[in-house]
């Protein structure tokens, strides 16, 4: 917080306040943002495609089983390169894609991972967790967060008998954070998985800072 006075004799100069008003909310993902990965190299092309087209069609029906809409799957599509491996002296074919969805059901993970597990090709990305309304929520604890500068603001000038004016500048900073240690992070290898990765959501906190001069009214 700050509050300064400014040269009377410059008239585009006013008396003003600077406050930093904060704002927080706690709130539990409702939905988890899954990543699957398919990575592949192969002496031959067409070898590389098929085993690509494999791997794909078996994640596919694993979605399809789980009832995951296809409208919700997102597909980075498939990439090939070719690259030289200089240490066997061979051309090397490389095929990737990636497979990205979100579920609502939570106690699906398991079941998800067991299927998955036994792909070959297929690793899956730490899953994120994602609250759906994030944007509202943000809208409002940040109007939150303009009150609460106000009130600052308010609560320094009173005593002074000044009154708050208009704001004139106001800048924002914040994010999202989890605040509960069972948020899994660690990425889990698909082939080297002996058993499914529990899954625990834990809290997320939304906080948002805003920094606002006011006004001071004479």
């Amino acid at each position: 917080m700050g509050c300064q006075k400014n040269d009377p004799k410059n008239n585009l100069e006013r008396r003003q306040i600077q406050v930093i008003g904060t704002a927080t909310r706690t709130m539990k993902p409702d939905q988890l943002k899954i990543t699957v990965m398919v990575n592949l190299q192969e002496k031959n092309m067409k070898i590389a495609k098929d085993r690509m087209d494999l791997a794909q069609g078996e994640v596919w029906a694993v979605l399809k089983k789980l009832s995951i809409e296809q409208e919700n799957i997102e597909e980075s599509g498939i990439q090939f390169h070719r690259q030289m491996d200089y240490q066997s002296k061979q051309l090397l074919y490389y095929a990737s894609n990636s497979i990205q969805f979100k579920i609502k059901d939570f106690t699906i993970y398991d079941s998800l991972v067991n299927a998955l597990t036994v792909i070959p090709d297929v690793n899956l990305n730490s899953p994120q967790p994602v609250i759906s309304n994030e944007r509202e929520i943000r809208d409002e604890v940040r109007s939150e967060a303009v009150v609460d500068a106000k009130k600052k603001a308010e609560s320094m000038l009173k005593p002074l008998g000044l009154k708050l004016g208009k704001p004139i500048l106001m800048s924002e900073s914040g994010g999202m954070m989890p605040i509960h240690e069972n948020m899994m992070v660690k990425s889990v290898s698909m082939r080297a998985a002996s058993r499914p990765e529990e899954f625990a959501a834990g809290n997320q906190e939304i906080e948002v800072q805003v920094n606002v001069q006011f006004e001071i009214e004479e």
